[in-house]
């Protein structure tokens, strides 16, 4: 139940995360980018351009129909949709937009599905697949590296367990989007193991951990400090 409870803490995290991202620079980027194409096109650039525009429209439709898909699974959350409608519909929208960069995301919100219907090992593999597309420098690889990491240690099988249990350990040892999250579950599952020390020991050094850049996405850091900061009060 404890691990279940982690990867449910997490998928808030993941929320905040999607929500920082759409008020980030890149976004302003894009739409700059997009400006500068339609100036292009309009003055008569072909070929190489036309062929830009093509894939900023294909990307387009892929973020239109994961949006749609995204709809639906805030209603299965809420109670009044089928999470097998949603998987469905996410892997639906893969096989559309295999070749878009947005290919991951309907891996692993289609993992997720699989997990609220308790088909556990196959929200790992889609999860697994998910990583496989994503760039190690994509901003959420790491925080869905540790989701991976969550799924596994709340497997039925013992080895499975032992394989997320290091893949967390790993990950807090890294330097990524995952190192925060690594460090907070891991406290966690110390705690929950009655191995105070150990727990605390974790919580310290996320507590010490610092935003070292600006545009980050720090929100994930900063939350789990916060959470980690409520532990060791708790301890002291």
């Amino acid at each position: 139940m404890i691990f279940h409870d982690m990867y449910v803490a997490l998928k808030t995290v993941i929320r905040e995360l999607y929500a920082q991202m759409a008020q980030n620079k890149k976004a302003g980027k894009l739409a700059k980018d997009v400006l500068i194409m339609a100036i292009l096109l309009g003055v008569g650039i072909g070929g190489f351009k036309l062929y830009k525009y093509y894939t900023f429209n294909k990307q387009a439709t892929a973020q239109k129909v994961l949006s749609e898909c995204l709809v639906e699974y805030e209603r299965a959350e809420a109670g009044t949709a089928s999470w097998y409608d949603v998987e469905v519909a996410l892997e639906m929208g893969y096989e559309q937009h295999a070749g878009s960069k947005l290919a991951p995301y309907f891996l692993a919100y289609k993992a997720e599905a699989m997990y609220e219907q308790g088909k556990k090992k196959e929200a790992i593999e889609s999860t697994k697949q998910a990583l496989e597309k994503m760039s190690p420098k994509d901003d959420l690889y790491g925080v869905y590296n540790v989701k991976l990491a969550l799924m596994k240690m709340d497997s039925e099988t013992e080895s499975v367990q032992q394989e997320g249990l290091r893949l967390l350990e790993k990950i807090a040892l890294g330097d990524d989007s995952g190192k925060a999250g690594a460090l907070y579950n891991l406290g966690v599952y110390y705690w929950d193991k009655d191995n105070t020390e150990k727990a605390a020991g974790y919580f310290k050094q996320l507590a010490a951990m610092e935003i070292k850049k600006e545009g980050e996405l720090p929100g994930v850091k900063s939350q789990y400090m916060t959470m980690a900061q409520e532990k060791l009060d708790q301890l002291n």
